[in-house]
């Protein structure tokens, strides 16, 4: 399914600071602190894309074409079929969030008919699963998720990820200090990044979703 997903607001700081990286680069002047500030940011969000998580609380916006529809019609599954069941409705309902860990969901809208506008679902009608990694949501108990226009980006869902500096694992902190170290050295070379740090950062891949 078509989707789209953007940050609009970061609020966070920075995984690793211009003192810590500087003090790893052994630099003592200022002339480069612009350069140096740029090399980390594009570094975290480099990490970002590489293990599919937040490093620095952000807003996002997600963007679906429809929700995902698996209406269960029949009697209740039978006790030798509950498992079966349980893993079905998973697949069917749920929708992953990328980008995880998930803060908190501010919104889920839908386009509801012709006038293309969007209307707010009642956050009483959804679960948000902010320990699962990836992030979901899926449907209360005794509720399926709202029929939507045929429109691109018929869904909206704005919420908020990311976590504290404290929190972020020491080793994507080193591979966010070796890719700054990289290109601060290879000037010419921004794109490439060091093997070990792809190692560093690989342990802590979440699986991709939503983005398919």
């Amino acid at each position: 399914m078509p989707v789209s997903l953007h940050r609009i607001e970061t609020t966070g700081v920075e995984p690793v600071t211009l003192d810590e990286m500087k003090n790893h680069l052994r630099v003592d002047f200022t002339d480069d602190d612009d350069l140096i500030t740029s090399l980390i940011v594009a570094a975290r969000q480099r990490a970002e894309d590489i293990t599919g998580r937040t490093l620095v609380n952000s807003t996002w916006v997600y963007c679906r074409d429809s929700f995902p529809y698996n209406w269960q019609t029949t009697t209740a599954p039978s006790r030798a079929m509950l498992t079966e069941f349980c893993e079905w409705w998973a697949n069917a309902q749920t929708i992953r969030l990328p980008k995880t860990p998930v803060i908190a969901v501010q919104s889920v809208q839908y386009v509801q008919d012709t006038t293309q506008s969007y209307v707010t679902l009642d956050p009483t009608l959804y679960v948000v699963d902010t320990l699962s990694v990836p992030s979901m949501i899926y449907p209360a108990a005794n509720y399926y998720w709202p029929p939507v226009y045929v429109v691109k980006d018929a869904v909206k869902i704005t919420y908020t990820a990311g976590c504290d500096v404290s929190d972020i694992p020491e080793p994507i902190k080193v591979a966010i200090r070796m890719m700054v170290a990289f290109w601060y050295e290879q000037r010419e070379d921004t794109v490439a990044v060091p093997k070990v740090a792809e190692y560093l950062l690989a342990s802590y891949r979440v699986q991709a979703c939503g983005l398919i």
